[in-house]
């Protein structure tokens, strides 16, 4: 079948941040843009804080300052290329979230701390207003609910002073269990919950039963899953309760990162852009630049012809990268030459997850792919996020400001 002419001028595969992100900055820039994925991006599978920079030599108080000695160690990480569009990257989410009502907070000036349903403490710079605490000095009551069983409150509890201990802060905790109002017999995960607490009466009943055990407590903290189309549910209930109310990430899917998800996808959309959830993506490569994208579908695959491609697909982890058994590193998608891990893997998962970080696409300043000799391997081509070689973003707390920073200048090279 011939390719179809094609009404985009931009493509972007990959539905996580760096591919809505992506998306949404060329539909800015007038491109008829579509963002297609085989499924639903990683964002809901993520906390729905923004991670920059936690951890350099330590703890990062402040990703702001410690970039430049960060990237002068490390010219091969993606910062290096697009530290400069970090900050402008932060605001365009930042705005995205603020349209639909989700409020993210900070900037590249400090770190927060972020607590979690396990009760450890992680820094990360954008943070929905619901996970912001002032730490020092904290008084908390940990609040789990009959049928949600991914928030264990009496490990929360146990474990929050001493995370925040080895940040030289004293927290104070305590935990409750609420058996009624039991929002069904069965385990529930984060959306059934946070369906439940959309409902004014469902948020009333929490609140009778929490009012006997807030004592001293300046904070209550709950599940990551209040509400998820109401974005009212945290004030509301910090008024029926007369304390700030806080949110805890625990285990996917992410309500946050579903609030995060809606709010880029309305910011696309709004600025003329689509989405296609469903058909995996092929880029069909010929004399060195993009002929055209095939899209999985019953029976053959459907061609799209198309000027410019932006590759979002994620590592190794998100199915853009693939392991061989020998050790090469495999692009799923277009084919593209990318760095294999070096030396050996050792003998631990830590080692083995070490080994594996920095692989992935080597780019130049416009996120075009690069070859073995550092030339661009394919023209049309620009590639963001996860896929990029040269970072490890566990380790380093910095997957979300690499995916949105790349992907500010790959979605603005696409539509040059």
């Amino acid at each position: 079948m011939p390719p179809q002419r094609s009404p985009y001028d931009v493509v972007v595969v990959g539905l996580g941040l760096a591919g809505l992100v992506a998306g949404l900055v060329a539909a800015r820039r007038g491109a008829r843009t579509l963002v297609v994925g085989r499924g639903q991006g990683g964002l809901r599978q993520r906390h729905g804080a923004l991670d920059v920079l936690g951890y350099h030599r330590g703890l990062v108080a402040s990703p702001e300052r410690e970039l430049a000695g960060f990237v002068s160690e490390r010219p091969e990480h993606p910062y290096a290329l697009t530290g400069a569009a970090l900050g402008e990257a932060l605001e365009l989410v930042r705005e995205a979230g603020a349209d639909q009502g989700l409020d993210l907070v900070g900037d590249l000036g400090r770190n927060h701390l972020v607590a979690t349903a396990a009760g450890t403490l992680r820094p990360s710079c954008l943070v929905p207003r619901t996970m912001e605490v002032s730490w020092p000095g904290a008084r908390v009551l940990v609040a789990g609910l009959a049928g949600y069983r991914d928030l264990w409150p009496e490990l929360c509890a146990t474990q929050l002073p001493v995370s925040a201990a080895g940040f030289d802060l004293h927290v104070e905790a305590r935990a409750v269990s609420l058996e009624e109002p039991s929002p069904s017999p069965r385990h529930l995960d984060g959306l059934a919950l946070a369906r439940c607490f959309d409902r004014a009466d469902f948020r009333e009943r929490v609140a009778v039963g929490l009012r006997p055990h807030l004592d001293d407590a300046l904070l209550v903290a709950l599940p990551a899953a209040l509400g998820v189309d109401d974005s009212g549910a945290v004030p509301d209930l910090e008024a029926r309760l007369e304390r700030k109310v806080i949110e805890l990430p625990s285990l996917p899917p992410s309500v946050p990162g579903l609030r995060l998800e809606q709010a880029l996808m309305g910011a696309l959309r709004r600025a003329g852009g689509r989405t296609l959830v469903g058909p995996a993506a092929r880029v069909v490569v010929e004399r060195g630049g993009v002929r055209r994208i095939e899209l999985a579908s019953s029976g053959h695959p459907t061609p799209l012809s198309v000027g410019r491609v932006v590759l979002a697909t994620g590592g190794l982890r998100g199915g853009g990268l693939w392991l061989e058994r020998d050790g090469r590193v495999r692009e799923t998608t277009a084919g593209l030459p990318a760095v294999p891990p070096q030396g050996e893997p050792g003998h631990s998962f830590l080692e083995l997850a070490r080994w594996l970080a920095p692989v992935g696409v080597r780019v130049d300043q416009r996120m075009r792919p690069l070859d073995e000799h550092g030339r661009v391997a394919v023209e049309g081509l620009h590639c963001c996020g996860g896929l990029l070689a040269g970072a490890d973003r566990a380790g380093e707390k910095s997957a979300d400001g690499v995916a949105c920073a790349t992907a500010l200048v790959a979605g603005r090279e696409a539509t040059a």
